[in-house]
């Protein structure tokens, strides 16, 4: 496959068919919308072939990804793979576009082949749909995704890379129809798109009076350089992702009044450690149905789990002989790492109301991360500090910035992206910030909130917001909460 043979078939003259080795050409232009298998749920990354054969194709699979030069990972699936055989064929100044998962702009095992684009290509076009009606753009699927327009790179490419822009086009309106599409089309080849950075406003993709949506670009080399590449299209509004930008780099953006505050950000890994995932905590433990030793929090009840403040509600059994097809984890590589905080791992965006809790005891979670602040911390202190951030508008943020979208408000945070993802420096925040934090915490810690959707409206959230702000003297940010409350991601609704 990889050498550039497929195989096709042909009619032999006994009149049964014959397969025939069929060269792939080199291309100026590949367009494709290839299948997203994955190698996971069963691994039905090659169909249903009967098993031995599919043994033997997985078997050569692996092989072949095992070759440093290809750069793919069929973790994150057949997309992946087929990305790496297009690479090979596609000339110098050839042109690729191709429909992918929204995952392969964030997603941990798709790194491969954001190596293979920032290596080998120059990104034109990051294009991604915001309409909850219709996330996708194949027919076949219901999950998020987005269309990469990517020119190779040729001697002259690599020169002028650094003046080379990507234009990000995040749609209201998915188009469909042909003529909407070319609408879209023709308002970004006439317009320029602003920049994120130093422009204001976007280009406004529209067709007569209807808004199907906006444009901002960013340079290549900035994007490029970055681990994922959502951030250009993690949000509808492209007031939201000026400021989402800035915030990541510690400032403080507004619309309507600009850059209007600092704040002290660092890698969230630089000052926690985040926990054991829920793979190995279901090797290391089962449910107990009795108090043990080692409690839970476990699920996330959008109608139970209302306030940062929790109690454990389960409890753990170590397992004395491992799960079939799974190894054992020892208990004391795995209870150490439980935390106080914890991080939803996964969140429905809807109905789901609290990003993160704090615990009263040391817990592991089935769908959080714990997090465990290193030593020489105050740890209750900065614990209530960082539960409160997690929670406020600025924290929302940070971390819808860095998610991976599975299906619109279906989202999931990894753990190597959480342990870069830019957050408030608690480590370094000032003694009286860290108090004033924690305090606000105390207070609003039993209060419910209401669903992320209804943001907008929710008194505690406003007194969270205002109490951040107050601790870090910041001007008022509940402009953000509004645009943030009103993203198709957020609450289902188009713009």
């Amino acid at each position: 496959l990889f050498a550039g043979a497929s195989a096709t078939e042909r009619l032999a003259p006994s009149g049964q068919s014959e397969p025939v080795p069929a060269a792939l050409p080199r291309m100026d232009l590949c367009v494709m919308n290839p299948p997203f298998t994955r190698s996971v749920g069963g691994n039905l990354l090659f169909g249903s072939s009967p098993p031995q054969e599919r043994r033997q194709m997985q078997a050569k699979l692996r092989k072949m990804l095992r070759d440093p030069k290809v750069l793919a990972n069929s973790t994150a699936g057949l997309g992946s793979v087929f990305l790496a055989v297009a690479h090979a064929h596609i000339k110098p100044g050839g042109r690729l576009a191709v429909v992918l998962p929204k995952a392969v702009l964030s997603g941990v095992a798709w790194r491969p082949t954001r190596e293979l684009l920032r290596t080998y290509y120059r990104m034109e076009y990051v294009i991604c749909s915001h309409d909850p009606e219709r996330w996708n753009f194949s027919e076949s699927t219901h999950l998020s995704e987005v269309l990469l327009v990517a020119v190779k790179n040729d001697r002259k490419g690599r020169q002028e890379e650094g003046r080379r822009r990507v234009t990000a086009v995040n749609l209201w309106h998915n188009p469909t129809t042909p003529f909407e599409a070319l609408a879209v089309a023709r308002a970004l080849m006439q317009g320029a798109a602003p920049d994120v950075e130093s422009g204001q406003g976007a280009l406004e993709l529209r067709l007569g009076s209807r808004k199907l949506g906006e444009a901002v670009s960013m340079p290549w080399e900035y994007l490029k350089r970055q681990d994922g590449w959502l951030l250009p299209c993690a949000f509808a509004q492209a007031d939201l992702i000026r400021a989402a930008y800035h915030l990541l780099q510690g400032r403080v953006w507004l619309p309507g009044s600009g850059l209007c505050g600092e704040l002290a950000m660092a890698a969230l890994g630089s000052f926690a450690e985040i926990g054991p995932d829920r793979r190995d905590i279901h090797d290391g433990f089962s449910l107990s149905p009795a108090r043990t030793a080692y409690p839970a929090f476990w699920g996330h009840d959008a109608q139970s789990v209302l306030t940062m403040g929790q109690q454990a509600n389960a409890y753990l059994s170590p397992l004395g002989t491992p799960k079939k097809g799974r190894p054992l984890r020892k208990v004391e590589d795995l209870w150490p790492k439980a935390g106080r905080v914890l991080l939803a791992e996964r969140l429905w965006l809807k109905t789901q109301r609290l990003p993160a809790v704090r615990v009263r005891q040391q817990c592991l979670g089935n769908v959080w991360w714990p997090v465990q602040l290193r030593r020489g911390l105050a740890k209750a202190t900065c614990e209530k500090a960082l539960t409160l951030w997690l929670n406020s508008t600025l924290g929302l943020l940070c971390l819808l910035s860095h998610r991976l979208e599975t299906r619109g408000a279906w989202v999931c945070f990894k753990k190597p992206v959480l342990a870069s993802m830019p957050t408030l420096d608690i480590a370094g925040l000032p003694s009286v910030q860290l108090k004033d934090l924690a305090q606000a915490h105390d207070r609003l810690a039993s209060k419910p909130l209401r669903r992320l959707s209804e943001m907008q409206e929710d008194p505690v959230r406003a007194q969270i917001d205002a109490a951040v702000r107050k601790a870090l003297k910041l001007p008022d940010i509940s402009v953000l909460r509004t645009l943030l409350g009103q993203e198709p991601v957020v609450c289902l609704e188009r713009l």
